[in-house]
């Protein structure tokens, strides 16, 4: 399960998230009041009054990111504010908008335009911290895994919810919830990007705790991609050493291939001896197909 998985459109997104708690008295339940004030006030809060949401499951900000959100702040402002909770202790809590209350600090600014929000509950604000975040490009597997089995853990989330309120397909949901079953010290590989999610995955396809450590050694000191590393998990030879030259083509399958390609408008692969061959067709979408097999059939 790889963190760059195709972006969908989040079943729902924070405003519906905010709106649900607030709707839902059962959500609610052992929320802080925000004192005696409307929902919803705006209002130019201290950096100092702040705390940070206890489920935030970011545990790094890209520094190139930040730096670049301190600039467009130095310039601007603070365009979007943050969205806080009153606090039991007193103060608030940050419910959405992390970065942007990181950099604010980072500039020495003394405060923040923030929306005081009087009903959100402690599993709304896990929830949105956490599709907040994975609507960031650089939030690790690991941070993702993590944040999942805390929803599970501490609200009773099953798989499906957790997919229904981040807008992520089931099987990427239990596939990074795999990765929890990597001994810690491999954990820590990926969250340093030792190693990656593709790694990891043939990692755990390994039945023997003896068998993981010896394929992750393996990727580690020689480097292998993930290629090579699916390769040696099942049990094949990998070499590492650079590919010899490709022998030079036949110009007659070559002069054959370049006809093919122009025909089809594709590129078109021809393979094999003189006992035989394969003939590969590339396309690019499913259109793409129809239309090459239109072309070849002449219907």
């Amino acid at each position: 399960m790889d963190s760059k998985e195709p972006r969908k459109a989040l079943h729902r997104g924070l405003r519906a998230l905010l709106s649900s708690a607030e709707d839902d008295p059962a959500e609610a339940q052992q929320q802080p009041a925000a004192g005696n004030g409307p929902k919803n006030l705006l209002a130019n809060i201290a950096l100092g009054e702040i705390k940070h949401n206890p489920f935030q499951p970011r545990q790094s900000i890209n520094p190139e990111e930040l730096e670049d959100l301190k600039k467009s702040i130095a310039l601007h402002g603070v365009l979007e504010p943050v969205i806080v909770r009153a606090s039991t202790s007193g103060g608030y809590e940050l419910i959405s908008g992390e970065r942007r209350l990181t950099a604010t600090a980072a500039l020495g600014l003394a405060t923040i335009p923030a929306i005081i929000k009087d009903r959100v509950s402690d599993r709304q604000m896990h929830v949105i911290a956490l599709v907040e975040n994975l609507q960031r490009s650089d939030l690790n597997d690991i941070e993702i895994a993590r944040g999942y089995n805390d929803l599970m853990s501490k609200f009773d989330y099953t798989h499906e919810k957790i997919s229904s309120e981040t807008g992520k397909s089931r099987s990427f949901v239990t596939n990074t919830l795999r990765l929890l079953k990597l001994p810690e010290h491999m954990q820590q590989a990926l969250l340093d990007g030792v190693i990656t999610a593709g790694h990891a995955r043939a990692i755990l396809s390994q039945e023997t705790e003896t068998g993981k450590q010896r394929l992750f050694k393996a990727i580690v000191a020689k480097g292998l991609n993930v290629r090579q590393a699916e390769e040696m998990a099942s049990g094949n030879r990998v070499s590492t050493a650079p590919k010899k030259a490709a022998l030079e083509k036949d110009p007659n399958i070559t002069e054959c291939e370049n006809r093919l390609a122009k025909s089809l408008g594709t590129r078109v692969v021809i393979s094999g001896n003189e006992r035989g061959g394969a003939v590969t067709v590339k396309f690019t979408s499913i259109a793409d197909l129809n239309r090459i097999i239109s072309l070849i059939t002449g219907k």
